[in-house]
């Protein structure tokens, strides 16, 4: 814990904040947000509240604290105490991919892609890249992207977005599941697309039940090519 204490200091967390007392009086005390040691709580919380964090961390900090490394671990950890154990590496999944796949149509879609499927303002996210497999991890990477998501929907004219329950949870199974496809693709992706496609009105609506009965799915090359011009764009 004395890491992540460290971290909370570091990062100019006490200025504002306390953790069993000890700190900032000016915003609230965080020992009691992941009460049980719930990092999707943790995360949700940070996220929900950046936009109202913005002003007094530049008031007092002058530039927004990045995370790298096990950093978010270790604070997360020093700030549930010994509710928390500490998961760097340990893959934390806990959501639903198939809704995770629903809240990133909804949230992220607008400017993040998945195989070029989607905006273009924020990088694409899918199996080629780096994306993070645990709650911590999770936690660093949109803490850090915080002000330019901020930014972009202020000029967007959009509210700044709200996480509810686990949704954070799935956005997370979501992306953790585009590793462990291949080639680089989704099944949860691809089944939206079979749907959207009308590929169901031939091959069956039990997601390709009449298209592998029929078809033989290898080699890959000659099934797309032999479908390939059947796309309606």
């Amino acid at each position: 814990m004395l890491a992540g204490q460290e971290v909370f200091n570091d990062k100019g967390c006490s200025r504002c904040h306390s953790v069993g007392g000890i700190g900032g009086k000016a915003a609230p005390e965080l020992s009691a947000v992941a009460t049980g040691g719930d990092s999707n709580v943790w995360c949700r919380a940070m996220l929900n509240h950046a936009g109202s964090m913005m002003a007094p961390i530049a008031s007092t900090l002058g530039q927004w604290p990045r995370f790298s490394g096990n950093e978010m671990n270790d604070l997360i950890a020093y700030v549930c105490a010994r509710r928390f154990r500490a998961a760097n590496t340990t893959p934390d999944v806990r959501g639903d991919a198939q809704q995770g796949w629903s809240v990133f149509q909804s949230r992220c879609i607008q400017c993040h892609a998945v195989r070029g499927r989607g905006g273009s303002v924020g990088p694409e996210l899918g199996p080629e890249a780096d994306l993070p497999l645990t709650m911590a991890q999770f936690s660093s990477v949109m803490w850090n992207h915080a002000p330019a998501m901020l930014r972009e929907a202020g000029e967007r004219g959009n509210a700044p977005t709200q996480f509810q329950g686990q949704e954070l949870a799935d956005l997370l199974a979501f992306l953790a599941s585009l590793r462990y496809f291949e080639p680089a693709g989704s099944g949860l992706v691809g089944r939206r697309f079979f749907a959207e496609r009308g590929c169901a009105t031939c091959h069956g609506r039990s997601w390709g039940l009449g298209l592998r009965q029929k078809e033989t799915l290898t080699p890959r090359l000659p099934l797309s090519r032999r479908y390939g011009d059947m796309d309606p764009e």
